[in-house]
This record gives structure tokens, sequence and C-alpha cells, in this order.
């Protein structure tokens, strides 16, 4: 990973690690860069861009097509929730 590329930003560094696993179940490997102070000052993410979600630059559109792709999914699933007749 030397030579890395943000995909994309979160409000929180648990929302960024939880799309790190999705991406790194993809086999990309991924890093998850934030100022939260360990942990301990999660409100700081706000005054510091966020969390940042980190792949190398020849992942890049790979990993932003599956995040996009699964942020699809999730709306999708959540309009058909209503659908099943009942």
């Amino acid at each position: 990973m030397d030579d890395l590329f943000c995909v994309k930003t979160f409000y929180t560094k648990h929302e960024a690690e939880m799309a790190k696993e999705f991406l790194e179940s993809s086999n990309i490997v991924a890093r998850v860069f934030s100022d939260d102070v360990g942990g301990t000052g999660p409100y700081l993410l706000l005054g510091t861009g966020g969390a940042k979600l980190m792949v190398d630059k020849a992942d890049a559109e790979k990993a932003k097509s599956l995040l996009e792709s699964l942020n699809s999914g999730l709306i999708e699933d959540d309009d058909d929730s209503g659908d099943d007749g009942e």
C-alpha cells in the first residue's frame, strides 16, 4: 500500500471500519485513518474531516464500485421490505 487513495470519508470511525471489513472480504486491502485520540474523542472527527477509508490506488476504482453497490443494495432492500404482499 505504497500509493494510498481515499475512496470514502465517514462521519464515524465505526462506519469506516465496517466498510473496511466489507472491502477486505472482497480481497481489497484497506486502512482507516482517523484522528479521534485513540477512540476517546470521536467528536473530534467532525473537526478533522472524518474517518478516511484508504486503499491502494490500483484498487481504488474497484473499491468505489463495491461501496456504491453496497449502498445501492441497502436502499433497494429497504424499498422492497414493504412490498411482500402482507
